[in-house]
């Protein structure tokens, strides 16, 4: 015997069911109406969820990402300056928001003399050390992130190192929100030697477009 709810007065009763009987021709024993019903079980998938849609992306998502600061995506697309949302707004989680203070690998770079789409190798053991030697400090953790309560830090406490046919730079880029830190820049024509590794940096290339964990 099913227990069943009617949908007028909320009576919960009990019913026995024989051949040819439908719940729709018994009426409720509190208020009369041919308005019970089999209770659903459990409650509904979407129910007591609010959904919004993602400020970056557009899809309608039930439970996004609000960051309390203003934001760009880990991974940008070039036009930078777009690429910033206002603090508290929706954001799926794959976009991996972060504060959109800090500076992305591409700009530190190209503000370094190292364009994007310029080839560019690694340094040969004799520049490496002028750069170490000129390189200022890394910080302990990524000011950054430390301006939002998060724990981040450097993925490369001794930095890397960039190398094109008249400046060598090196930097090291925080782990998390991808802040990057010129650590040391020196003018050079040295030859980057036979066991360096040369890189062509297309449209979206670099630390900033690979993806990596969070």
């Amino acid at each position: 015997m099913p227990q069943v709810t009617c949908s007028g007065c909320g009576t919960e009763t009990h019913v026995r069911f024989t051949r040819g009987t439908r719940l729709a021709d018994l009426a409720c024993p509190g208020c009369g109406k041919h308005t019970l019903h089999v209770p659903r079980a459990g409650r509904a998938g979407g129910a007591g969820f609010q959904y919004e849609h993602c400020i970056i992306c557009g899809a309608r998502k039930k439970s996004p990402l609000h960051p309390p600061f203003e934001f760009t995506r880990k991974f940008p697309t070039d036009d930078e300056e777009a690429d910033r949302y206002p603090a508290g707004s929706p954001c799926c989680s794959s976009h991996e928001p972060v504060p959109a203070g800090r500076a992305p690998w591409a700009a530190v770079l190209a503000g370094a003399g190292i364009g994007r789409r310029e080839r560019w190798t690694f340094p040969a053991p004799p520049v490496l050390a002028d750069l170490v030697a000129a390189a200022a400090p890394v910080p302990d953790c990524c000011p950054v992130c430390a301006s939002v309560d998060w724990p981040g830090t450097f993925q490369d406490p001794e930095g890397t190192a960039y190398l094109t046919g008249t400046v060598a730079v090196l930097v090291t880029v925080c782990w998390r929100c991808n802040h990057t830190i010129l650590l040391a820049t020196i003018a050079t024509s040295r030859a980057p030697g036979p066991a360096a590794v040369e890189a062509d940096l297309k449209p979206g290339g670099g630390p900033d477009a690979v993806t990596g964990d969070d």
